[in-house]
């Protein structure tokens, strides 16, 4: 199983090369009146799509560790709650008394 990780992600690479190289060709677009950007397809199609995944990847790892430090919280309180459970729990010497 360890090599159909590395092997998926090689042909997914391939792919992706041989595809900006067949597509090598300039495009132009208008990003607001006025504008007028002319780039080269796999530059255009790699920055929308990293416009789109680094948002969603931030917010992502946002909340990972949100939920973590939520949970790390949850732990800590739990493992107070057992251990005063089973400070009372103990019976008194008689010094104490």
């Amino acid at each position: 199983m360890k090599f159909v990780i590395p092997a998926f992600w090689s042909v997914a690479f391939a792919i992706a090369v041989i595809f900006a190289v067949d597509n090598w060709v300039p495009v132009g677009f208008t990003p607001w009146p006025g504008l007028e950007v002319e780039t080269r397809l796999p530059v255009l199609l790699l920055s929308s799509f990293l416009l789109g995944f680094v948002p969603t990847l931030i917010l992502h790892r946002t909340s990972q560790w949100w939920l973590k430090r939520k949970l790390a919280s949850a732990e800590k309180a739990l493992c107070d709650l057992y251990a005063r459970e089973e400070r009372s729990e103990l019976p008194q010497s008689r010094d104490q008394v």
